[in-house]
């Protein structure tokens, strides 16, 4: 739920999918997962070549079977003259060294988000050949036909302030999830709405408050947090996720 105040008021390239002249040819990294798997049947649907899937195990051993790709242990497998897209989807933490050496080995890369669960990871990234050209991270909300009418309207207004309640619903916190590393539900779920807001105003917020609790599930990471902050220009976000 997104939620604007004003005054007075209550990749730069080609699709994917049209560059080439064949169906494109695509990879999926961690596809085995939730939103890898997704990934994998969402572009097949549109009409790629899924080729590959990295897994470690037989976890992706299925899917493999189910799409006609092949089945790997790990990116070293992957070759840019055979891929016109890599898709990883694996725990924040993981993702910025396999993107980053994806991208300096030329290949196009969709990762998941976000780009990091931290600075350091993020500088890894950011270091990398190609990294403006050749990266999309899946923010996914700039595509909701709700966010981009929203987004509009943005764009004609005084907006001061915007408060936004980003809720998923879990039967327990579990797995890379619990990982203190991964960030906690801030990083994991409410960074779509962070990157949303964001991308509405001029320069970085700064942060007015916050706290953060683990009563929920009793899980090692922040499960249910609450934010205020303030861009350069006035504009106040507060953040309940």
């Amino acid at each position: 739920m997104v939620t604007c105040f004003v005054p007075g008021s209550i990749f730069g390239r080609p699709d994917i999918m049209t560059a080439t002249a064949h169906a494109p040819r695509v990879a999926v990294v961690g596809a085995a997962g939730w939103a890898g798997s997704r990934h994998a049947r969402a572009f097949a649907a549109a009409g790629a070549k899924v080729s590959i899937l990295v897994e470690k195990d037989e976890r992706g051993l299925a899917l493999a079977q189910e799409l006609g790709a092949q089945l790997v242990p790990s990116t070293a497998e992957l070759h840019p003259e055979h891929l016109d897209l890599v898709v990883v989807a694996l725990p924040t933490t993981m993702q910025p060294v396999i993107c980053a050496d994806l991208l300096n080995r030329g290949f196009r890369v969709l990762t998941e988000k976000p780009v990091a669960a931290d600075a350091e990871g993020a500088a890894v990234l950011a270091a990398a050949s190609g990294v403006h050209d050749r990266l999309m991270v899946g923010y996914t909300l700039h595509h909701h036909p709700a966010a981009a009418l929203v987004s509009q309207w943005i764009r004609n207004k005084n907006v001061i302030a915007v408060a936004v309640r980003s809720v998923a619903h879990k039967q327990n916190v579990h797995s890379w999830r619990a990982d203190p590393k991964e960030g906690g539900v801030a990083v994991v779920n409410g960074i779509h709405a962070i990157e949303l807001i964001s991308s509405w105003f001029n320069g970085d917020p700064k942060v007015l408050a916050t706290s953060a609790s683990s009563n929920l599930y009793g899980s090692p990471v922040p499960e249910h947090v609450v934010s205020t902050l303030e861009f350069p220009e006035g504009a106040v976000f507060t953040m309940q996720s």
